[in-house]
């Protein structure tokens, strides 16, 4: 609105409901006021400049100042930020009505239908004015609702009073989303970060007046999730108004079907009318992705890149833009191989139209990296991620947020990799650019915190990770508030860090309440919603609740299903953890092998054979199999996932650090240990004995030579090589074990006992005595 309730005076009562004005006095009248002040003229520039100077002698509001014939019944109410360009603002209910005569349609604007003159003892507007709000939207047909580029229209509590006030009184049919062409990123963030509780008004009485009224009726938390339902609601119904002023004006409909347009078209169904529905496909589908439904959006998206390939270039920006959109698309739902031809076909036209150093092709380079990254080709995506920071970095004229952003994904990406080092070192870089550019609680300041604080964790720094998240949470509670997603978003990386360092009582307790946030804020099928309650259900498990856990699995199952697909890896995902819920913990293997092969094949298909997302399934099968004594079985799956491993392991470090192993590694050598043992357990003895030797060295490498699990290899070949009667052999691997068992654990381990099993049945296979002293034993002191 713009206006202030508190600083308003008394006159006589004027029935503000019906001071609407046509569309076609709105475009005059703007227009003389943009000749005289120029094309960058704001909303709130209109009224101090020309509204209130052409009514401050008669203290009345401009709508009484308009002739007769411009006036009308108003069937529109309009909520926009005065921080809009009136140009903006007024091309875009052109564009909306422009299949109807301007003279004919009559719209309430506020700076119009409001007296905007300060008052000399009051200094504001008229309370009867403002009051009656709610009988104005109540008249009208329709609230047109102007969704502005940055989003600002959505934390102002002015212009969510106003759609509160239309849902109450139209329900979500009353509301249309208009004009907003914001990125995919950008609309998300809008749309998550929207918050009753946080938005701003020019006087603080006044919002707390609003936020007083809207918690007696509804509650904040309601009114969050209302309004993101209708800002999908109002988008489609903008959909719906394109398509049905399209249909209208195509002949078909009158069955004149002989009459073409000069560019070919039936008679109405001009290029002007198909693009306007291509605008109004690409709105519709961005906010859908933006709510958490890829699936719904997906062929809307296709549609608008296929009407502008019809009557734009291919290589147009429009054109562009949506076959973007549509690549973000398909790699939300999962489909990462779809997603990354569109974005590689995006990045090559813009490179050519715009240039390598230009954002949207820098944008483009990043999404296929990301669908790079999705389908485990790290290698491929690093080079990307590398590209486009160079890119950032050489640019003269560098966006901060752009630059801190393009950091974190590469550093991200070299987490993936293990890399972990050559990672913190970039974010701390990054963070320190942000600290520059945005301060200590700038939103993108602290994303970064987040991501270096999860480096931390990874590098096994659980101190200060944890120190970290617990810092940005406490100040996302103070800028947002408690019940806010973005504090939601630091409890479940705090929550995380506590799982990591085994304290799944102190995680549970974070995802629960993180998971509380999300379901009122965003809603229970929302996928973030989703993620949450699958990471809850993780966390009963390691406190030894299963039997809880289920049906959280599958619950989060049949939301993933009906919102992103059967086949999407999140999906996957839970089939794989819920398998996991009934093998270790439930005991029930036969359920587990259904699950495993469901999110194997699932896995091959979507992300590929070799992705670690399949071979962990692939592992988790073969496990579920030797539950179940299915040894001969479990082996080809477990030699398919070995031989994945051994093509992407990477080179050993010069020196053995067991704290910063490499992800690769670490599976290849649980695999590994896993298909030996399988193998042992079937009598392939030699086949086990030469994948323990490789489990041994490679333990050996990145561990060292003494870590315990590198002397748990080394003792599982000297086993091995024992029951394949090959005791000197034996004898050679486990003595220098057990001395070093002795050492780190003590006679009294059950380790090191093992290993003296072994090594005296190997001496007395050989006719060697077993005693203390030929073990290699301490002798023990006489007692008294």
């Amino acid at each position: 609105m713009g206006c202030s309730s508190s600083q308003l005076a008394q006159r006589p009562e004027v029935d503000v409901t019906k001071r609407g004005v046509s569309l076609a006095y709105l475009q005059q009248f703007t227009s003389e006021a943009i000749v005289l002040h120029g094309e960058a003229l704001r909303v709130s520039d209109l009224v101090s400049l020309v509204v209130r100077p052409r009514c401050d002698a008669r203290h009345c509001c401009l709508h009484e100042l308009i002739p007769p014939e411009f006036k009308g019944q108003p069937k529109f109410f309009i909520s926009h930020t005065w921080s809009r360009r009136v140009a903006a603002l007024v091309a875009a209910l052109t564009s909306f009505f422009s299949t109807d005569d301007p003279c004919t349609i009559h719209i309430w604007l506020d700076v119009i239908a409001i007296n905007q003159v300060p008052y000399a003892t009051n200094k504001g507007l008229l309370q009867d004015d403002v009051s009656s709000l709610s009988k104005v939207i109540d008249c009208v047909d329709s609230t047109l609702f102007f969704l502005d580029a940055q989003g600002v229209v959505l934390t102002r509590i002015w212009c969510l009073f106003e759609v509160w006030q239309t849902l109450v009184r139209k329900s979500v049919s009353g509301l249309i989303i208009l004009d907003f062409e914001l990125d995919l990123t950008q609309l998300r963030e809008v749309y998550n970060n929207m918050s009753v509780s946080r938005a701003q008004a020019t006087l603080e009485e006044d919002r707390e007046r609003i936020l007083a009224e809207i918690d007696e009726s509804i509650g904040h938390s309601h009114l969050d999730l209302a309004i993101r339902e209708a800002l999908v609601e109002g988008t489609r119904l903008g959909l719906m108004r394109v398509q049905h002023q399209e249909q209208e004006q195509d002949g078909l409909r009158n069955g004149d079907q002989s009459q073409e347009n000069e560019d070919g078209l039936p008679k109405g169904q001009t290029a002007h009318t198909r693009l306007r529905v291509a605008n109004a496909l690409h709105k519709y589908g961005g906010m859908l992705i933006a709510s958490g439904q890829p699936r719904s959006a997906e062929c809307l998206l296709r549609s608008c890149w296929e009407i502008r390939k019809e009557f734009l270039r291919e290589d147009d920006l429009l054109t562009m833009t949506a076959e973007h959109t549509l690549a973000q698309c398909l790699h939300e739902l999962g489909d990462h191989e779809g997603g990354l031809a569109h974005a590689e076909r995006v990045f090559q036209s813009r490179r050519q139209t715009l240039g390598e150093q230009h954002t949207s092709t820098c944008d483009a380079a990043t999404t296929q990296a990301v669908c790079y990254r999705s389908l485990g080709k790290f290698e491929e995506a690093e080079e990307i991620f590398r590209s486009v920071l160079a890119r950032k970095e050489g640019d003269p004229t560098p966006d901060s947020s752009g630059l801190v952003a393009a950091i974190s994904d590469l550093a991200g990406c070299l987490m993936l990799r293990g890399k972990y080092a050559d990672a913190r070192q970039l974010l701390v870089h990054g963070h320190s650019l942000s600290l520059d550019s945005f301060g200590k609680h700038g939103h993108t300041t602290l994303n970064i915190a987040s991501n270096l604080a999860g480096c931390y964790v990874l590098e096994g720094e659980y101190g200060e990770g944890q120190e970290l998240h617990k810092e940005i949470l406490d100040v996302r509670i103070q800028k947002f508030g408690p019940h806010h997603p973005a504090s939601a978003a630091s409890m479940v990386s705090l929550g995380g860090c506590m799982r990591a360092q085994g304290n799944p009582e102190g995680a549970y307790q974070l995802y629960s309440e993180a998971a509380h946030i999300r379901t009122n804020m965003l809603g229970a099928a929302h996928p973030l919603t989703l993620t949450v309650r699958n990471s809850l259900a993780i966390c009963l498990e390691a406190l030894g609740r299963s039997s809880e856990a289920e049906p959280i699995y599958l619950e989060v199952l049949k939301g993933r299903e009906d919102a992103l697909g059967p086949e999407h890896p999140d999906t996957l995902q839970t089939v794989n953890d819920l398998g996991c819920c009934y093998a270790f913990n439930l005991d029930v293997p036969e359920k587990a092998e259904l699950l495993f092969r469901r999110s194997v094949s699932g896995r091959k298909l979507s992300l590929g054979p070799d992705h670690p997302d399949t071979l962990v399934s692939l592992n988790n099968l073969a496990v579920s199999m030797r539950m179940q004594n299915k040894n001969y079985d479990a082996v080809p799956l477990l030699q398919e996932a070995f031989t994945a491993y051994q093509q992407q392991l990477p080179s050993p470090p010069a020196v053995a650090n067991p704290d910063s192993v490499n992800p690769a590694a670490l599976n290849c050598m649980r695999t590994l240990k896993l298909l030996a043992s399988t193998q042992q357990l079937l009598g392939q003895l030699d086949d086990a004995i030469a994948l323990f030797q490789v489990l041994a060295d490679l333990r050996g490498s990145w561990y060292g030579l003494g870590h315990v699990l590198a002397l748990e290899a080394r003792h599982m070949l000297g086993e091995a090589l024992q029951e394949a009667s090959r005791n000197e052999e034996a004898e050679k691997v486990l003595t220098p074990v057990l001395q070093e068992r002795l050492q780190v654990l003590g006679e009294e381990h059950e380790d090191t006992q093992d290993t003296i099993a072994v090594l005296a049945a190997a001496f007395e296979a050989l006719g060697l005595p077993v005693t203390r002293s030929q073990l290699g034993l301490p002798q023990k002191k006489r007692q008294g």
